[in-house]
């Protein structure tokens, strides 16, 4: 068994955050949540969820490969904020993007909740969209 093998067995994996035995926040195979993480951690973390979230928009929309790397840079952004789930409800803007209406789907993408909630992001990332 390797050390990470190890570790991983003897601390056992929490999904979600506990106390520690000294009551420290602590969630998956120890990590300490008082010490947080640095940015190469983070970036660890944000990597693989990004890849995470590629392959389940690749899975669950059928044409997620063929758009654009720019259009699918944005829907990885929205799916990483509401959940791939979220970003499947913007059915009239997936279908522009199908249709390669970029204009009307980066309309569409501002005519939403989630545009009220995120402000200057969505203007930001339905630019991207017009612009492709």
């Amino acid at each position: 068994m390797d050390t990470a093998e190890r570790i991983a067995k003897n601390e056992g994996y929490r999904r979600n955050k506990y106390l520690d035995s000294e009551g420290i926040e602590t969630i998956g195979f120890g990590f300490n949540l008082e010490q947080g993480f640095d940015v190469t951690e983070s970036r660890m973390i944000l990597n693989y969820r990004i890849e995470k979230i590629k392959n389940q928009l690749t899975f669950k929309l059928d044409y997620f490969i063929t758009f654009p790397s720019e259009v699918q840079s944005v829907l990885v952004e929205m799916a990483y904020n509401l959940g791939v789930h979220g970003v499947l409800q913007f059915c009239k803007t997936i279908n522009y993007l199908i249709a390669e209406d970029y204009e009307k789907a980066s309309i569409e993408m501002l005519d939403s909740k989630w545009a009220d909630q995120v402000g200057d992001r969505a203007v930001r990332l339905s630019e991207i969209i017009r612009n492709v």
